[in-house]
């Protein structure tokens, strides 16, 4: 008996030709960089299901606000919440960055036996465009004033405003003292509104 032998090679073209078909058509339906397609026959313009956006690192996350509080013979916490202590004289950067600097000068009092206590802060730098503010402890002996680029400013409670509004400083008796020991004194707090935060 003799079969004829069936050729397999019309099958496997046809499987060839029809899996490169499958493939231009998925490649014809992947979405281009162009901002539109055009609908048939000159119709508006369609857009796009989505638009490319530009590659790169992502955006820093926006700062975040940090405060350093220092009050009295000297208490210190600083911006990453770092509470050192020292009672030498002397003056000492508080901050000193390209933009803000702030000193402070600790000097022996009568109150703290000889040890070092908060005699002055002193700010200035480009974030104040170009002035400065001292303030110095409300007690006649030690200063007794604010001033604002050596001009003493606030002689009594109120309200001072440093250059074309770049600053403000409010002297009043109203606030939360960071210490209770200092309670038992009449309260004259500087508060200051200063650029960037």
């Amino acid at each position: 008996l003799v079969t004829n032998k069936r050729s397999y090679l019309p099958c496997a073209i046809i499987g060839v030709l029809l899996l490169a078909s499958v493939v231009a058509v998925a490649l014809l339906c992947v979405p281009t960089k162009s901002t539109t397609r055009l609908s048939v026959m000159g119709a508006t313009p369609i857009p796009p299901e989505f638009t490319w956006a530009p590659t790169g690192p992502p955006p820093p996350p926006p700062a975040q606000r940090k405060t350093c509080l220092f009050w009295g013979d000297p208490h210190i916490v600083t911006f990453d919440g770092a509470r050192p202590s020292f009672y030498g004289d002397g003056e000492y950067w508080i901050v000193n960055s390209s933009a803000v600097k702030i000193q402070g000068r600790y000097m022996g009092t009568k109150y703290t036996y000889g040890l070092a206590a908060t005699q002055k802060i002193a700010l200035g730098g480009p974030f104040l465009g170009g002035h400065t503010i001292e303030v110095e402890p409300m007690e006649t002996a030690y200063g007794g004033h604010i001033l604002v680029d050596g001009q003493v400013v606030l002689t009594t409670f109120g309200n001072y405003t440093v250059g074309n509004n770049v600053a403000k400083i409010r002297y009043d008796g109203i606030g939360e003292l960071p210490d209770k020991a200092a309670s038992k004194w009449e309260s004259r707090i500087v508060h200051m509104e200063l650029p960037k935060g």
